[in-house]
């Protein structure tokens, strides 16, 4: 839940639909049926957000899962600490939740 008093009418109405599709079921079985969410590192997940971070010439890449309570970090690429060890943050510290409001 976030508090939306002091916004404006159009900030605020993207934050309850963000919030509304954080909550969809159906996402959140198929973020469930990955069977990635709060995994061990995997080499794999870990070249892919390496080579990210090359291809887009940026110093930080992760690979995240976003669930309706937390955003968890599959793999990440120059994270500082403690997120290179926790991989998560609670939802509602999630930059990454925000893309769920359908918006470019």
């Amino acid at each position: 839940m976030h508090v939306t008093s002091g916004m404006d009418k159009a900030s605020s109405a993207r934050v309850v639909n963000c919030d509304r599709n954080l909550n969809n079921p159906e996402r959140l079985s198929a973020v469930a049926m990955t069977g990635l969410m709060d995994t061990p590192r995997e080499q794999s997940f870990d070249r892919l957000a390496e080579l990210a971070a090359k291809i887009l010439n940026v110093p930080i890449t992760i690979v995240s899962l976003v669930s309706d309570t937390k955003q968890f970090y599959k793999a990440g690429f120059g994270l500082p600490a403690p997120y290179d060890v926790t991989r998560e943050v609670p939802i509602s510290s999630s930059i990454c939740r925000y893309t769920l409001a359908g918006e470019p």
